[in-house]
């Protein structure tokens, strides 16, 4: 039986849709295209690489879709997958150019050649359970894996693309054996850190997380809302948002750690133009919102003493300042290096509100304050002395 003899679909470029009938061995005998695929390989610089490719006709060696190229619209699997190798996910192979020749000695392989680049190697192993496409693509790569080769993932994929190649020393084996393993997918579950931005808005995500994570719901499709709700976490929290961005997808059906990982990579390195309130907005469509939440944490905290505010002093005259004597008491003195409370002639406005702001905060009149200066005259070793004899009860 001829594996590659087989029905596929094909189309003009990356950018079209709409598909034709293309026989699957003709296509990879052809080399009709083969000077284009010669330029690209010659090309160096990465955008017009890009450019190129994106110009060479491709094929869904999976099978035939109809009317677009879409996973849901798969009409016949072709009974085979492809497999896709490139160099830079396997620069640990020091034997590289030999990949071919050992990928080849494997009897699933149908098919082994150069990709269009002509910097990795492609393939085709037949399926023995092509309805279960996926779970025979996730055994396929453990398997390379196994063999220290990474495969791309994205032939997961039943519509993936394959660009035009041309390899003249492809390996053909139309006799391939079956590939027969098979590997469910196990649900990727997140374990967060519940790591909380201690901000106003860090408190308000994590009141709708909270509510998400109580009723497992997924707020995160289409992906144009995913795709919002990670720029917005990205912009307001940066790095410290990836575990949000988690928390919010894990509800998703085919959540992937792996995905969520690299999407939210993306969307933090771009900076696209996206607030918090974006997410805020996503999440109220989906009857989560943060303004109830808080207000019944409010309700429901404890309230604390409220302590009143300090009293701020008031400026003090130049020279002024307060010192701490033997016996604990803060007294103010004034630039003669006595105690404001003894000036009975302030000089100034400043000089008087200070000195009566003194007297009344250690509890004296001003006929004590002058009587305490009289006693004080040439006395000024004996001050605490004197401030014990009247009793002053001075602020510590």
């Amino acid at each position: 039986m001829d594996r590659l003899n087989v029905k596929i679909s094909g189309f003009p470029n990356h950018y079209q849709t709409e598909p034709k009938l293309v026989n699957l061995n003709t296509w990879l005998h052809s080399d009709k295209y083969k000077d284009a695929v010669l330029k690209l390989r010659a090309t160096t610089d990465k955008e017009e690489r890009k450019t190129l490719k994106e110009k060479l006709p491709c094929i869904t060696p999976s099978g035939i879709f109809s009317p677009k190229r879409k996973e849901d619209c798969l009409v016949e699997h072709s009974g085979l997958i492809q497999f896709d190798i490139d160099f830079k996910d396997n620069r640990n192979i020091t034997n590289y150019q030999e990949l071919k020749l050992q990928i080849s000695r494997l009897p699933e392989v149908a098919y082994c050649g150069l990709s269009a680049g002509g910097n990795g190697y492609w393939g085709l192993i037949p399926l023995a359970y092509p309805t279960m496409h996926k779970a025979q693509f996730r055994a396929l790569a453990e398997d390379f894996l196994k063999l220290g080769i990474v495969l791309d993932n994205a032939p997961k994929n039943v519509a993936s693309l394959r660009a035009f190649s041309w390899d003249e020393d492809a390996y053909f084996n139309p006799e391939a054996v079956p590939y027969r393993r098979v590997k469910r997918e196990v649900k990727e579950t997140y374990q967060p850190s519940f790591h909380q931005e201690d901000t106003d808005e860090g408190k308000k995500v994590e009141l709708c997380l909270q509510q998400i994570e109580k009723r497992g719901l997924d707020i995160t499709a289409p992906y144009s809302d995913w795709f919002a709700i990670g720029c917005s976490l990205a912009n307001e929290f940066g790095e410290n948002g990836r575990d949000y961005f988690h928390r919010v997808s894990q509800f998703y059906p085919r959540y992937s750690f792996r995905e969520a990982d690299k999407q939210y990579n993306h969307c933090k390195g771009k900076g696209y133009r996206y607030t918090i309130s974006t997410f805020y907005y996503i999440a109220g469509q989906h009857g989560i919102t943060y303004s109830e939440a808080l207000k019944a944490e409010r309700i429901l905290k404890p309230q604390s003493p409220q302590q009143p505010s300090p009293k701020k002093e008031p400026a003090l005259p130049a020279g002024w300042q307060y010192e701490a004597w033997d016996n604990g008491h803060k007294v103010l003195i004034d630039e003669d290096g006595l105690p404001a409370a003894w000036n009975l002639k302030p000089q100034s406005p400043q000089q008087e509100r200070t000195i009566k702001a003194e007297l009344k905060r250690l509890g004296l009149a001003e006929a004590e304050a002058g009587k305490l200066a009289d006693m004080a005259e040439g006395k000024e070793d004996e001050v605490v002395k004197l401030v014990e004899v009247f009793g002053l009860e001075v602020e510590q």
